[in-house]
Protein backbone atom coordinates (compact mmCIF):
# COMPACT_ATOMS: atom_id res chain seq x y z
CA UNK A 1 0.00 0.00 0.00
CA UNK A 2 2.61 2.43 0.62
CA UNK A 3 4.21 1.88 -2.51
CA UNK A 4 1.65 2.34 -4.26
CA UNK A 5 0.62 5.95 -2.15
CA UNK A 6 3.83 6.89 -3.11
CA UNK A 7 3.86 6.14 -7.01
CA UNK A 8 0.51 8.45 -6.88
CA UNK A 9 2.60 10.96 -5.81
CA UNK A 10 4.67 11.11 -8.25
CA UNK A 11 2.21 10.86 -11.11
CA UNK A 12 0.53 13.71 -9.21
CA UNK A 13 3.90 15.86 -9.84
CA UNK A 14 5.08 14.96 -13.32
CA UNK A 15 1.46 15.91 -14.37
CA UNK A 16 1.22 19.41 -12.75
CA UNK A 17 4.98 20.05 -14.40
CA UNK A 18 3.35 19.12 -17.71
CA UNK A 19 0.57 21.05 -17.48
CA UNK A 20 3.05 24.38 -16.18
CA UNK A 21 4.51 23.66 -19.57
CA UNK A 22 1.48 22.84 -21.94
CA UNK A 23 0.16 26.22 -20.52
CA UNK A 24 3.36 28.38 -21.19
CA UNK A 25 3.23 29.81 -24.81
CA UNK A 26 6.46 28.60 -26.94
CA UNK A 27 8.24 31.65 -27.29
CA UNK A 28 8.72 32.07 -23.19
CA UNK A 29 9.99 28.32 -22.49
CA UNK A 30 13.99 29.40 -21.98
CA UNK A 31 16.66 27.12 -21.00
CA UNK A 32 19.98 27.52 -19.34
CA UNK A 33 21.64 27.18 -22.46
CA UNK A 34 18.73 28.56 -25.28
CA UNK A 35 19.34 29.64 -29.15
CA UNK A 36 17.64 32.71 -31.74
CA UNK A 37 18.27 32.72 -34.62
CA UNK A 38 18.34 35.92 -36.88
CA UNK A 39 16.62 36.22 -40.45
CA UNK A 40 16.29 38.65 -43.21
CA UNK A 41 13.01 39.28 -42.96
CA UNK A 42 12.70 39.79 -39.75
CA UNK A 43 12.23 43.18 -38.31
CA UNK A 44 14.44 44.71 -35.41
CA UNK A 45 11.60 45.07 -32.89
CA UNK A 46 10.90 41.15 -33.83
CA UNK A 47 14.13 40.24 -33.33
CA UNK A 48 14.68 42.37 -29.96
CA UNK A 49 11.14 40.35 -28.70
CA UNK A 50 12.34 36.94 -29.49
CA UNK A 51 15.64 37.41 -27.71
CA UNK A 52 14.35 38.93 -24.67
CA UNK A 53 11.35 36.20 -24.39
CA UNK A 54 14.28 34.36 -23.80
CA UNK A 55 15.83 36.62 -21.38
CA UNK A 56 12.67 37.28 -19.56
CA UNK A 57 12.82 35.44 -16.30
CA UNK A 58 16.58 34.04 -16.84
CA UNK A 59 18.60 33.01 -14.07
CA UNK A 60 22.51 34.08 -12.67
CA UNK A 61 24.42 31.11 -15.49
CA UNK A 62 21.73 31.21 -18.34
CA UNK A 63 23.14 31.62 -21.71
CA UNK A 64 21.34 33.10 -24.74
CA UNK A 65 23.24 32.18 -27.99
CA UNK A 66 21.92 34.18 -31.31
CA UNK A 67 22.94 33.43 -34.78
CA UNK A 68 21.94 34.00 -38.32
CA UNK A 69 21.96 37.06 -40.54
CA UNK A 70 20.49 39.96 -41.15
CA UNK A 71 22.17 42.96 -43.42
CA UNK A 72 19.20 45.29 -44.34
CA UNK A 73 18.37 46.74 -40.86
CA UNK A 74 17.09 50.22 -40.38
CA UNK A 75 15.71 53.03 -38.37
CA UNK A 76 15.71 51.17 -35.18
CA UNK A 77 18.11 49.82 -32.55
CA UNK A 78 18.04 46.93 -30.86
CA UNK A 79 17.31 46.97 -26.89
CA UNK A 80 19.07 44.14 -24.80
CA UNK A 81 18.11 43.79 -21.14
CA UNK A 82 20.30 41.64 -20.28
CA UNK A 83 20.26 40.48 -16.19
CA UNK A 84 23.21 39.99 -14.03
CA UNK A 85 24.85 37.07 -14.18
CA UNK A 86 23.18 36.11 -17.55
CA UNK A 87 25.05 36.43 -20.74
CA UNK A 88 24.00 36.87 -24.51
CA UNK A 89 26.56 35.10 -26.83
CA UNK A 90 26.39 36.95 -29.88
CA UNK A 91 27.35 34.71 -32.97
CA UNK A 92 24.76 36.65 -35.76
CA UNK A 93 25.19 39.13 -38.34
CA UNK A 94 23.68 42.43 -37.79
CA UNK A 95 24.20 45.17 -39.87
CA UNK A 96 22.42 48.32 -40.31
CA UNK A 97 22.10 49.82 -44.15
CA UNK A 98 23.49 53.75 -44.77
CA UNK A 99 20.77 55.75 -44.13
CA UNK A 100 21.53 59.47 -42.52
CA UNK A 101 19.74 60.20 -39.41
CA UNK A 102 18.65 57.06 -38.47
CA UNK A 103 18.87 54.92 -35.37
CA UNK A 104 21.08 51.56 -35.39
CA UNK A 105 23.14 50.30 -33.02
CA UNK A 106 22.56 47.93 -30.31
CA UNK A 107 21.70 49.04 -26.78
CA UNK A 108 22.86 47.18 -23.79
CA UNK A 109 20.66 47.89 -21.00
CA UNK A 110 21.13 45.28 -17.97
CA UNK A 111 24.07 44.26 -15.88
CA UNK A 112 25.06 41.12 -17.35
CA UNK A 113 27.80 40.14 -20.09
CA UNK A 114 27.04 40.67 -23.54
CA UNK A 115 29.90 38.49 -25.59
CA UNK A 116 30.60 38.89 -29.52
CA UNK A 117 32.10 35.41 -30.48
CA UNK A 118 32.28 35.60 -34.54
CA UNK A 119 29.64 37.34 -35.35
CA UNK A 120 29.65 41.12 -36.02
CA UNK A 121 27.60 44.28 -35.61
CA UNK A 122 27.97 47.00 -37.77
CA UNK A 123 26.57 50.32 -38.15
CA UNK A 124 26.84 52.56 -41.26
CA UNK A 125 24.67 54.79 -40.08
CA UNK A 126 25.95 58.35 -40.54
CA UNK A 127 25.39 61.91 -39.01
CA UNK A 128 22.68 60.54 -36.61
CA UNK A 129 24.48 61.42 -33.39
CA UNK A 130 23.31 57.72 -32.79
CA UNK A 131 25.67 56.08 -35.19
CA UNK A 132 27.24 53.59 -32.68
CA UNK A 133 27.78 50.08 -33.21
CA UNK A 134 26.98 49.01 -29.35
CA UNK A 135 25.83 52.11 -26.58
CA UNK A 136 25.98 50.56 -22.93
CA UNK A 137 23.68 52.30 -21.39
CA UNK A 138 23.61 50.40 -17.71
CA UNK A 139 25.05 50.54 -15.04
CA UNK A 140 28.45 48.19 -14.61
CA UNK A 141 27.32 45.84 -17.76
CA UNK A 142 30.42 43.84 -19.28
CA UNK A 143 31.01 43.40 -23.08
CA UNK A 144 33.55 41.09 -24.61
CA UNK A 145 34.69 40.73 -28.05
CA UNK A 146 36.38 37.49 -28.60
CA UNK A 147 35.82 37.17 -32.28
CA UNK A 148 34.53 39.00 -35.13
CA UNK A 149 34.04 42.79 -35.87
CA UNK A 150 32.22 45.63 -34.43
CA UNK A 151 32.33 48.43 -36.55
CA UNK A 152 30.37 51.83 -36.99
CA UNK A 153 30.54 54.78 -39.75
CA UNK A 154 29.47 57.47 -38.33
CA UNK A 155 31.69 61.14 -37.69
CA UNK A 156 30.25 61.87 -34.32
CA UNK A 157 29.65 59.05 -32.23
CA UNK A 158 32.26 56.31 -31.27
CA UNK A 159 32.06 52.77 -32.94
CA UNK A 160 31.35 51.45 -28.54
CA UNK A 161 30.15 54.36 -26.10
CA UNK A 162 29.61 53.48 -22.26
CA UNK A 163 27.54 56.14 -20.91
CA UNK A 164 26.96 54.08 -17.38
CA UNK A 165 29.42 53.93 -14.47
CA UNK A 166 31.49 50.71 -13.97
CA UNK A 167 31.40 49.23 -17.32
CA UNK A 168 33.91 46.50 -18.19
CA UNK A 169 34.89 45.89 -21.53
CA UNK A 170 36.96 43.11 -22.67
CA UNK A 171 39.23 42.70 -25.80
CA UNK A 172 40.57 39.34 -26.27
CA UNK A 173 39.92 38.89 -30.11
CA UNK A 174 38.64 39.96 -32.99
CA UNK A 175 38.26 44.09 -34.33
CA UNK A 176 36.92 46.91 -32.98
CA UNK A 177 36.83 49.28 -35.81
CA UNK A 178 35.84 53.09 -36.20
CA UNK A 179 35.67 53.86 -40.24
CA UNK A 180 35.20 58.00 -39.89
CA UNK A 181 36.19 60.21 -37.55
CA UNK A 182 35.28 59.13 -34.46
CA UNK A 183 36.64 57.20 -31.41
CA UNK A 184 36.63 53.15 -31.45
CA UNK A 185 35.86 53.32 -27.57
CA UNK A 186 35.02 56.25 -25.71
CA UNK A 187 33.82 56.26 -21.90
CA UNK A 188 33.81 59.72 -19.89
CA UNK A 189 36.64 59.13 -17.27
CA UNK A 190 34.38 60.09 -14.15
CA UNK A 191 32.37 57.23 -15.31
CA UNK A 192 35.01 54.46 -14.07
CA UNK A 193 35.14 52.18 -16.85
CA UNK A 194 37.69 49.51 -17.45
CA UNK A 195 39.14 48.00 -21.20
CA UNK A 196 40.81 44.71 -20.65
CA UNK A 197 42.79 44.40 -23.89
CA UNK A 198 44.20 40.61 -24.22
CA UNK A 199 43.99 40.54 -27.85
CA UNK A 200 42.57 41.54 -31.00
CA UNK A 201 42.46 44.86 -32.46
CA UNK A 202 40.98 48.15 -31.91
CA UNK A 203 41.70 50.75 -34.75
CA UNK A 204 40.23 54.47 -36.02
CA UNK A 205 41.09 57.89 -36.44
CA UNK A 206 40.68 59.19 -32.74
CA UNK A 207 41.81 55.92 -30.64
CA UNK A 208 39.68 55.22 -27.22
CA UNK A 209 39.01 57.45 -24.25
CA UNK A 210 38.24 55.30 -20.87
CA UNK A 211 39.37 55.83 -17.14
CA UNK A 212 41.56 52.57 -16.63
CA UNK A 213 43.22 50.21 -19.30
CA UNK A 214 45.06 47.28 -18.66
CA UNK A 215 46.81 46.17 -21.73
CA UNK A 216 48.35 42.42 -21.78
CA UNK A 217 48.26 41.57 -25.81
CA UNK A 218 47.00 43.13 -29.03
CA UNK A 219 47.27 46.04 -30.96
CA UNK A 220 45.68 49.81 -30.53
CA UNK A 221 46.16 52.11 -33.48
CA UNK A 222 45.08 55.38 -34.50
CA UNK A 223 44.53 56.05 -38.41
CA UNK A 224 44.30 59.49 -39.13
CA UNK A 225 47.06 61.60 -40.72
CA UNK A 226 47.08 63.89 -38.04
CA UNK A 227 49.03 62.56 -35.24
CA UNK A 228 45.94 61.67 -33.00
CA UNK A 229 46.54 60.36 -28.99
CA UNK A 230 45.79 56.46 -29.31
CA UNK A 231 44.91 56.44 -25.42
CA UNK A 232 43.40 58.94 -22.96
CA UNK A 233 42.85 57.52 -19.63
CA UNK A 234 43.67 57.96 -15.91
CA UNK A 235 45.40 54.96 -15.29
CA UNK A 236 47.22 52.84 -17.72
CA UNK A 237 48.95 49.40 -17.08
CA UNK A 238 50.55 47.90 -19.98
CA UNK A 239 52.58 44.78 -19.84
CA UNK A 240 52.17 43.44 -23.70
CA UNK A 241 50.59 44.22 -27.31
CA UNK A 242 51.45 47.74 -29.52
CA UNK A 243 49.88 51.15 -29.43
CA UNK A 244 50.37 52.84 -32.47
CA UNK A 245 49.87 56.53 -33.92
CA UNK A 246 50.41 56.30 -37.83
CA UNK A 247 49.74 60.25 -37.99
CA UNK A 248 52.49 62.07 -39.22
CA UNK A 249 51.38 65.41 -39.38
CA UNK A 250 50.14 67.56 -36.98
CA UNK A 251 47.92 70.69 -36.61
CA UNK A 252 50.09 74.05 -35.52
CA UNK A 253 47.98 74.67 -32.24
CA UNK A 254 48.54 71.05 -30.96
CA UNK A 255 52.04 71.09 -28.70
CA UNK A 256 52.13 67.77 -27.88
CA UNK A 257 50.20 64.82 -29.52
CA UNK A 258 51.70 61.73 -27.40
CA UNK A 259 50.74 57.75 -28.21
CA UNK A 260 49.44 57.66 -24.54
CA UNK A 261 48.30 60.23 -22.67
CA UNK A 262 47.50 60.20 -18.52
CA UNK A 263 44.85 63.13 -18.24
CA UNK A 264 44.40 65.59 -15.27
CA UNK A 265 40.81 64.75 -14.02
CA UNK A 266 43.21 62.83 -10.90
CA UNK A 267 46.38 62.06 -10.41
CA UNK A 268 47.23 59.47 -13.13
CA UNK A 269 49.58 56.51 -12.89
CA UNK A 270 51.22 54.75 -15.85
CA UNK A 271 53.05 51.65 -15.42
CA UNK A 272 54.41 50.19 -18.68
CA UNK A 273 56.28 46.76 -18.04
CA UNK A 274 56.11 45.34 -21.38
CA UNK A 275 54.98 45.75 -25.00
CA UNK A 276 55.50 48.28 -27.62
CA UNK A 277 54.72 52.28 -27.85
CA UNK A 278 55.55 53.94 -31.51
CA UNK A 279 54.16 57.52 -32.43
CA UNK A 280 55.21 61.16 -32.72
CA UNK A 281 55.62 61.45 -29.26
CA UNK A 282 55.58 58.80 -26.87
CA UNK A 283 54.06 58.74 -23.35
CA UNK A 284 52.54 61.94 -21.90
CA UNK A 285 51.50 62.71 -18.13
CA UNK A 286 49.85 65.57 -16.59
CA UNK A 287 49.75 65.58 -12.37
CA UNK A 288 50.74 61.89 -12.04
CA UNK A 289 53.15 59.68 -12.02
CA UNK A 290 55.25 57.23 -15.15
CA UNK A 291 56.61 53.97 -13.76
CA UNK A 292 58.92 52.38 -16.43
CA UNK A 293 59.83 49.06 -15.81
CA UNK A 294 60.09 47.07 -19.37
CA UNK A 295 59.07 47.36 -23.48
CA UNK A 296 60.04 49.96 -26.06
CA UNK A 297 59.09 53.55 -26.21
CA UNK A 298 59.27 55.42 -29.67
CA UNK A 299 58.74 58.98 -30.24
CA UNK A 300 59.63 59.62 -33.79
CA UNK A 301 58.19 63.42 -34.04
CA UNK A 302 57.93 63.07 -37.69
CA UNK A 303 54.97 65.42 -37.18
CA UNK A 304 56.99 68.31 -35.55
CA UNK A 305 58.66 71.73 -37.73
CA UNK A 306 61.33 71.26 -39.76
CA UNK A 307 64.44 71.46 -38.21
CA UNK A 308 63.40 69.69 -35.30
CA UNK A 309 65.73 66.97 -33.59
CA UNK A 310 62.67 64.33 -33.35
CA UNK A 311 59.81 63.30 -31.14
CA UNK A 312 59.66 62.93 -27.22
CA UNK A 313 59.89 59.43 -25.45
CA UNK A 314 57.96 60.53 -22.25
CA UNK A 315 56.77 63.84 -21.60
CA UNK A 316 55.90 65.24 -17.86
CA UNK A 317 54.42 68.27 -17.10
CA UNK A 318 52.36 69.77 -14.35
CA UNK A 319 53.10 68.07 -10.95
CA UNK A 320 54.12 65.16 -12.69
CA UNK A 321 56.40 62.72 -12.21
CA UNK A 322 58.49 60.32 -14.20
CA UNK A 323 59.31 56.93 -11.87
CA UNK A 324 61.39 54.53 -12.38
CA UNK A 325 62.55 54.23 -15.80
CA UNK A 326 63.88 50.99 -17.20
CA UNK A 327 63.13 49.72 -20.98
CA UNK A 328 64.23 51.09 -24.21
CA UNK A 329 63.45 54.69 -25.34
CA UNK A 330 64.51 56.60 -28.49
CA UNK A 331 63.62 59.83 -29.90
CA UNK A 332 65.19 62.99 -30.69
CA UNK A 333 64.57 64.22 -26.80
CA UNK A 334 64.01 61.44 -24.48
CA UNK A 335 62.55 63.09 -21.60
CA UNK A 336 60.54 66.23 -21.91
CA UNK A 337 60.16 67.94 -18.03
CA UNK A 338 58.00 71.40 -16.98
CA UNK A 339 56.68 73.08 -14.19
CA UNK A 340 57.64 71.37 -11.30
CA UNK A 341 57.73 68.16 -12.70
CA UNK A 342 61.18 65.58 -11.54
CA UNK A 343 62.74 62.28 -12.27
CA UNK A 344 62.82 59.82 -9.19
CA UNK A 345 64.76 57.47 -10.24
CA UNK A 346 66.44 56.06 -13.23
CA UNK A 347 67.98 52.59 -13.97
CA UNK A 348 69.45 50.60 -16.86
CA UNK A 349 68.11 52.24 -19.93
CA UNK A 350 68.77 50.82 -23.25
CA UNK A 351 68.23 53.47 -25.77
CA UNK A 352 70.07 55.79 -25.59
CA UNK A 353 73.19 54.04 -23.57
CA UNK A 354 72.73 56.27 -20.42
CA UNK A 355 76.49 55.69 -18.35
CA UNK A 356 77.42 57.45 -15.22
CA UNK A 357 79.03 60.78 -16.28
CA UNK A 358 78.04 60.12 -19.77
CA UNK A 359 76.35 62.95 -21.90
CA UNK A 360 73.08 63.25 -24.08
CA UNK A 361 70.44 65.19 -25.72
CA UNK A 362 67.54 65.97 -22.99
CA UNK A 363 65.10 68.79 -22.87
CA UNK A 364 63.99 70.53 -19.66
CA UNK A 365 61.58 73.06 -19.07
CA UNK A 366 61.84 73.79 -22.69
CA UNK A 367 64.91 74.26 -23.81
CA UNK A 368 67.17 71.77 -25.32
CA UNK A 369 70.89 71.09 -23.80
CA UNK A 370 72.88 68.22 -22.39
CA UNK A 371 73.06 66.32 -19.66
CA UNK A 372 75.62 64.72 -17.03
CA UNK A 373 73.91 61.71 -15.90
CA UNK A 374 75.28 60.46 -12.30
CA UNK A 375 73.89 57.76 -11.00
CA UNK A 376 75.71 57.67 -7.89
CA UNK A 377 77.38 59.54 -5.42
CA UNK A 378 75.53 61.07 -2.08
CA UNK A 379 73.17 63.25 -4.62
CA UNK A 380 72.36 61.40 -7.45
CA UNK A 381 70.67 63.62 -9.92
CA UNK A 382 71.08 64.86 -13.86
CA UNK A 383 73.08 68.06 -14.22
CA UNK A 384 71.41 69.91 -17.37
CA UNK A 385 73.79 72.20 -19.58
CA UNK A 386 72.36 74.52 -22.45
CA UNK A 387 73.63 75.81 -25.18
CA UNK A 388 74.00 79.48 -23.55
CA UNK A 389 76.48 77.52 -21.54
CA UNK A 390 73.75 77.97 -18.28
CA UNK A 391 73.07 75.21 -16.19
CA UNK A 392 70.50 73.45 -14.14
CA UNK A 393 71.01 70.74 -12.02
CA UNK A 394 67.90 68.39 -11.24
CA UNK A 395 68.30 65.98 -8.20
CA UNK A 396 66.03 63.34 -6.49
CA UNK A 397 67.95 63.53 -3.45
CA UNK A 398 67.58 59.92 -2.78
CA UNK A 399 70.11 56.81 -3.34
CA UNK A 400 68.90 55.28 -6.94
CA UNK A 401 67.52 52.04 -5.36
CA UNK A 402 64.44 54.21 -4.21
CA UNK A 403 62.55 54.48 -0.96
CA UNK A 404 62.06 51.14 0.98
CA UNK A 405 58.99 49.71 1.87
CA UNK A 406 58.03 49.67 5.44
CA UNK A 407 58.32 46.61 7.24
CA UNK A 408 55.50 44.02 8.40
CA UNK A 409 54.04 44.83 11.61
CA UNK A 410 52.36 42.04 13.77
CA UNK A 411 53.79 39.25 12.24
CA UNK A 412 52.68 36.00 14.07
CA UNK A 413 53.09 32.60 13.94
CA UNK A 414 50.63 29.94 15.02
CA UNK A 415 50.34 26.17 13.98
CA UNK A 416 47.84 26.68 11.08
CA UNK A 417 49.07 30.07 9.62
CA UNK A 418 50.83 33.55 9.47
CA UNK A 419 49.17 36.42 9.71
CA UNK A 420 50.64 40.20 9.50
CA UNK A 421 49.23 43.62 8.62
CA UNK A 422 49.53 44.61 5.10
CA UNK A 423 52.41 47.20 3.91
CA UNK A 424 51.48 49.89 1.38
CA UNK A 425 52.75 49.71 -1.92
CA UNK A 426 53.93 46.46 -1.58
CA UNK A 427 53.92 43.88 -4.58
CA UNK A 428 53.27 40.52 -2.91
CA UNK A 429 55.25 38.91 -0.35
CA UNK A 430 58.41 36.38 0.45
CA UNK A 431 57.11 34.41 3.65
CA UNK A 432 60.23 32.14 5.63
CA UNK A 433 59.55 29.82 8.25
CA UNK A 434 62.68 28.60 9.88
CA UNK A 435 64.14 26.18 12.22
CA UNK A 436 66.74 27.46 13.96
CA UNK A 437 69.04 29.13 10.88
CA UNK A 438 67.67 26.54 8.23
CA UNK A 439 64.75 27.51 5.91
CA UNK A 440 62.31 24.67 6.07
CA UNK A 441 59.39 26.42 3.84
CA UNK A 442 59.28 29.29 1.68
CA UNK A 443 56.05 30.55 0.13
CA UNK A 444 55.27 33.84 -1.90
CA UNK A 445 52.31 35.80 -1.16
CA UNK A 446 49.96 37.44 -3.24
CA UNK A 447 49.57 41.25 -3.27
CA UNK A 448 47.74 43.46 -0.56
CA UNK A 449 47.80 39.49 1.54
CA UNK A 450 47.19 39.50 5.55
CA UNK A 451 47.96 36.11 5.84
CA UNK A 452 48.68 32.45 5.13
CA UNK A 453 47.11 29.68 5.82
CA UNK A 454 49.20 26.33 6.08
CA UNK A 455 48.35 23.54 3.35
CA UNK A 456 48.74 19.87 3.59
CA UNK A 457 51.63 19.35 1.80
CA UNK A 458 53.57 22.50 4.13
CA UNK A 459 52.14 20.59 7.27
CA UNK A 460 54.21 17.56 6.55
CA UNK A 461 57.35 19.87 6.82
CA UNK A 462 56.61 21.80 9.78
CA UNK A 463 57.59 18.78 12.72
CA UNK A 464 55.53 18.46 15.51
CA UNK A 465 56.55 19.83 18.62
CA UNK A 466 59.26 21.11 16.97
CA UNK A 467 59.88 25.52 17.44
CA UNK A 468 59.95 27.59 14.07
CA UNK A 469 59.55 31.41 13.10
CA UNK A 470 58.56 33.67 10.19
CA UNK A 471 60.07 35.94 8.35
CA UNK A 472 58.24 38.09 6.11
CA UNK A 473 59.06 40.66 3.22
CA UNK A 474 57.20 42.76 1.53
CA UNK A 475 58.30 42.72 -2.03
CA UNK A 476 59.39 45.46 -4.48
CA UNK A 477 57.33 47.26 -6.75
CA UNK A 478 58.08 50.57 -9.33
CA UNK A 479 60.05 53.02 -7.50
CA UNK A 480 60.41 51.15 -3.92
CA UNK A 481 62.78 48.33 -2.83
CA UNK A 482 61.61 45.82 -1.03
CA UNK A 483 61.39 46.20 3.15
CA UNK A 484 64.16 44.86 5.47
CA UNK A 485 62.50 41.38 7.20
CA UNK A 486 60.20 41.38 9.67
CA UNK A 487 60.51 38.04 12.46
CA UNK A 488 57.72 36.49 14.45
CA UNK A 489 58.03 34.93 17.76
CA UNK A 490 58.76 31.46 18.16
CA UNK A 491 56.24 28.96 17.73
CA UNK A 492 55.66 25.22 18.54
CA UNK A 493 54.40 23.31 15.96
Amino acid sequence: MKKSGQKKKILSALLVIMLVFTVMPADQVFAANSTVTITESETIATIQTNIQNKLTGAKSGDVVTVSGKKTNAANAALTLNIPKGCKVIWKADLTWEKVAYSEGGISLTGAGEFEVDGGSVINKNNGSYKGEAIRIDCPNATLTLKSGTIGSADSYESTIRCRQAGVTINIKGGIVKCGSSARAIESHTSYGGVLNMSGGTIIGPYGISIKTVNITGGTIQTTSKEVETCIEAINVNMSGGKVISSGTTQSPYIKYTPVIMGISFSNSVIKISGGTITGDQGVSIDDGSIIITGGKIQGHGKAQAAGGTGGNAIIAYGKSAVAYLKGSCSGGKWVVLSGNSQIVQVDSISIPKFRHNKKTGLNFEGRMGTAVWNMSGSTPGIKFTFSDKSSKTLSWGKKVSGSQLAKPKGLKLTKTKASWKSVKNNNGYTLKIMQGKKTVLTKKIKKNAKSYKFTAKDKKKLKKGKSYTATLIAKETGIYKSSKPAKSKAARM
